[in-house]
């Protein structure tokens, strides 16, 4: 996914076996308030489900998802004791054509996390209710 903005934080790509092509979308060092807006195409308008399956780790952060303004459910908590796969799966809705903008927003951290504020995102996709 296409970065469109950040308030804070450093993004890179991290690479490991533990992802689905073996990378994920690695944001550290924000603070509470800051944001990540990414671009999610929509390739054709329809009813979609949205999801997206994180790292959870010792020092990843709780954080509010929010796509195109609107909140998408309550915060994650993506802290872990150990680096592994968390899915978050948002119930289905309707999605213009086009670029949409998904916003993670740092909301604070587990009592017990390392405070680096963490995020990393392996994919977002889009899945045509059953």
């Amino acid at each position: 996914m296409k970065v469109r903005s950040k308030t804070g934080g450093v993004i890179e790509t991290q690479s490991e076996g533990l992802w689905s092509g073996g990378r994920q979308l690695w944001w550290r060092d924000g603070k509470v308030g800051d944001r990540l807006e990414l671009v999610l195409p929509v390739a054709k308008a329809g009813r979609y489900a949205i999801v997206m399956q994180n790292t959870r780790a010792f020092d990843y952060g709780i954080f509010q998802f929010y796509l195109d303004g609107e909140k998408l459910g309550g915060p994650i908590d993506l802290f872990g004791k150990e680096n592994v796969i968390k899915v978050a799966t948002w119930p289905a809705c309707e999605l213009k054509a086009g670029d949409r903008v998904l916003a993670a927003e740092i909301v604070g951290a587990s009592p017990d996390a390392v405070k680096r504020y963490m995020l990393g995102l392996d994919y977002v996709q889009l899945d045509v209710p059953k």
